[in-house]
């Protein structure tokens, strides 16, 4: 028998054989990163956002919000970069997670982070309770113990207290960013990343300060701490301010 033959005379394989191509693929080509600034629809992305490095300009976003009477975002202002949360987290805060059943206030306010699932409990200081204490004089006499912190000016369908939203916030931030004339990308992100910038500002060289941030933001090194907080982008700054002082 030929072989020719005895392909043509070789049985079929059942059909609950499955045959495999062992054929060599070609390699899939990887999707090459855009770096354009606009989505495929044409819209801008968004920019990362910036901390507020001078406290002057952070006086001044304090100083609008009092002058106009809008104590709530004053407050939701400093708390949150005096608290350090993420923005969710800070808008997720409810009246137990700050005050005691009889209502004295507890030493932290106790949070587990929504991303994380771990706890954070930034200390509730004296100076923070004068401003919490002075907020909630302004709120109505029925909110009650498990009630949002901060809340919206409408209520639910039932007729509860529901927290203002993040696109909220992030006007909020921004009305006040530009009132007072800051060209910083300023949204609701900003108020952690002030609170990074102006914590290792406020402690420069302290290790225990660097290892406490580092491990409050979860991050695996420093490094990526220094990127977020804003402080690498800083030191660039300087380093090329300084090259132009030597070349003009």
């Amino acid at each position: 028998m030929t072989l020719q033959t005895a392909a043509l005379t070789r049985p079929m394989p059942p059909d609950n054989i499955i045959e495999f191509n062992f054929r060599r693929e070609e390699p899939v080509p990887a999707q090459r990163r855009s770096t354009s600034l606009f989505t495929s629809d044409g819209r801008p992305k968004p920019s990362a956002a910036d901390p507020i490095r001078s406290l002057a300009d952070i006086k001044a976003m304090q100083t609008y919000y009092q002058s106009l009477g809008q104590i709530r975002n004053y407050t939701i202002f400093t708390l949150g970069i005096l608290f350090g949360l993420r923005a969710g987290d800070l808008l997720a805060l409810r009246w137990h997670h700050i005050y005691n059943p009889d209502y004295t206030f507890k030493p932290h306010c106790d949070v587990i982070e929504s991303k994380t699932r771990k706890s954070n409990n930034p200390a509730i200081t004296a100076d923070i309770q004068a401003v919490i204490t002075a907020y909630r004089d302004t709120l109505p006499a029925d909110i009650g113990y498990h009630d949002p912190v901060f809340i919206s000016n409408k209520r639910d369908e039932a007729g509860n207290y529901r927290p203002i939203t993040l696109s909220a916030l992030n006007r909020i931030l921004k009305a006040a960013a530009k009132g007072v004339g800051l060209t910083a990308h300023i949204s609701s992100h900003s108020l952690r990343k002030t609170f990074a910038y102006q914590l290792l500002k406020q402690n420069p060289g302290s290790d225990e300060a660097k290892f406490a941030l580092q491990k409050m933001l979860n991050h695996d090194d420093f490094k990526t701490t220094l990127t977020y907080c804003g402080l690498a982008q800083d030191a660039i700054d300087s380093y090329r301010s300084a090259l132009g002082e030597v070349i003009l």
